[in-house]
């Protein structure tokens, strides 16, 4: 169940419009069927009439026609129809009781803010999806205000954005791509063969779903146990346990646009959840294709990023965020190269979305872990263990669907003024992570300067971790290691390892850092393989 201080209050309110919705009903029955009675015996008077005379029955009859004639219209025009006109308004037009059936049989706009609705707000039709709320107002470089280029149609007038324009780039605009510009054939010559990874349009080749349940299991077993033995290959080389890539061999500043691995378990790193690597485009190139989570940093050159339906330039010392499971291209028109450092979760591994158990009063009192120490908490009895487990995982579980729904911001792209790395002061900064709205799961992006002369950092542990480090000198004290590090070096802190940054220099030191989001899993990867 939701939260208390969330969902509850949501549901109340769609729940009132629900009954309100139920209770405009019952009344526009009921005055329908009010309608019909009216209606029968209006005209059981005019046949009165047409058979006994005008005059018969006197004015007590002719009173009592034209009283139902106006309920019968009153009656109408309080089911939420139009008012029928009087006769004298209408000449040569129908009789009253035939325009108020007329007017009852046609479907009212009880949608219109000033039709049959009594709240005056737009009501969904039954069966209809309800529309989508606007995004959690964000920062001025969210993905409603990311930095996109002109259309070459013109937009929905509704997708347009009144934004600032930044003198380097163009107008912000969200467009709608097309399947050419987005999307390109697979067997298009000159186009990235990337286009043929796994998307939601091209996730599997048609006789794949021509399988039955059988068939399609016993394929997925056949492909884990080849795809298992590979992953387990390369869990072998994480027990290299390397923690450092000195500047010389990672060489940023001389990337070119292919991809080359600076930080993976492949290299020998005991990293699960992410690698690191130089990528980019070549002059005049583009390539499209999905996969997990993914952050870049643009190091050299310029372009654009098309993510979805948004489009927007990059240049040196830009961030973007690519959403798992996106389509998205990397485009280049330019001459000189584009490269772009990026952190990637890796491939093979699971979007992990909170899904915390919550529930709005404790079936149970559970024990306070603050009052208790590790000792005593491991001296518990399994229920009450359970009970203080699952009360910390709730609160945690709160806050986790605040961040959850911040993701909603769907945020792309952060430009270089807004993340100035040799500017900021001494502490952590973070650029791009889930609370600043931005939809990713598997890591997050921030800065830390540590001033010279910090001789203790703050021991901690963490989940996979890759630092960069930008400029200065430091020490880096990874488990039972100490390694000297300097502008241009990676670092790779395993999951759980403790770490302390220490910087005995006079010169600040500063480093990025992709880690893995605190509360998420270390993916391990487990095949179904046959015993040996």
């Amino acid at each position: 169940m939701p939260p208390a201080e969330t969902y509850p209050q949501e549901m109340r309110q769609v729940a009132r419009r629900e009954s309100i919705w139920s209770v405009n009903e019952r009344w526009r029955w009921l005055y329908f069927t009010f309608f019909l009675l009216l209606m029968g015996a209006s005209s059981a008077l005019v046949a009165w009439r047409e058979t006994f005379g005008p005059s018969a029955g006197g004015s007590v009859i002719e009173s009592l026609g034209d009283f139902l004639i106006g309920a019968s219209a009153a009656s109408v025009a309080s089911a939420g129809t139009s008012p029928i006109p009087p006769p004298e308004a209408s000449a040569g037009s129908a009789p009253p009781v035939l325009v108020g059936w007329r007017a009852m049989m046609s479907p009212p706009n009880r949608h219109d803010r000033v039709g049959g609705n009594p709240c005056g707000a737009q009501a969904p039709r039954r069966g209809a999806t309800r529309p989508v709320p606007k995004p959690f107002p964000g920062p001025r470089h969210s993905r409603e205000s990311g930095n996109l280029l002109e259309p070459t149609t013109a937009p929905r007038p509704d997708r347009e954005r009144e934004t600032t324009e930044r003198p380097r780039k163009l107008t912000r605009r969200r467009l709608r791509p097309t399947l050419t510009d987005a999307r390109p054939p697979r067997d298009e010559p000159g186009r990235g063969t990337e286009a043929t990874m796994t998307t939601t349009a091209h996730a599997a080749p048609d006789d794949l779903a021509e399988l039955t349940p059988e068939e399609l299991y016993a394929l997925y077993i056949e492909r884990q146990e080849n795809f298992g033995r590979a992953a387990l290959a390369i869990d072998k080389r994480r027990r290299q346990g390397r923690v450092h890539v000195p500047a010389a061999e990672a060489d940023v500043a001389n990337a070119g646009p292919n991809q080359r691995i600076i930080v993976g378990p492949e290299l020998g790193f005991n990293v699960h959840n992410l690698h690191v690597f130089t990528s980019g485009r070549a002059g005049g190139s583009e390539r499209y294709h999905t996969h997990g989570d993914a952050l870049k940093h643009y190091v050299r050159g310029g372009g654009q990023e098309l993510i979805e339906d948004v489009r927007f330039d990059v240049q040196v010392g830009d961030f973007c965020h690519v959403p798992a499971n996106v389509w998205h291209g990397t485009e280049n028109p330019n001459p000189e190269p584009l490269v772009f450092l990026a952190a990637q979760q890796f491939p093979g591994t699971y979007r992990q979305v909170p899904t915390p158990f919550v529930h709005l009063t404790a079936p149970h009192q559970a024990p306070e872990v603050a009052d208790l120490s590790d000792e005593e908490l491991a001296k518990l009895e399994p229920w009450p263990l359970y009970l203080r487990y699952l009360e910390e995982q709730m609160a945690f579980g709160r806050a986790a669907l605040e961040i959850q729904r911040r993701r909603g911001q769907k945020r792309l792209h952060v430009p270089a003024e807004d993340a100035p790395l040799t500017e900021w002061g001494p502490g952590r900064h973070h650029i791009i992570s889930p609370e600043l709205g931005f939809d990713i799961y598997s890591f997050q992006l921030f800065m830390e300067h540590v001033p010279g002369k910090t001789e203790a950092g703050a021991p901690q542990t963490s989940g996979d971790a890759v630092r960069y480090y930008l400029s200065g000198e430091g020490v880096e004290v990874i488990g039972e290691q100490r390694v000297r590090v300097r502008a241009g070096d990676f670092a790779c802190i395993p999951a759980g390892t403790r770490h302390e940054t220490l910087n005995p220099h006079h010169e600040e030191l500063r480093f990025l850092c992709w880690q893995q989001i605190p509360g998420t899993y270390l993916q391990v990867h487990t095949p179904v393989l046959p015993a040996e």
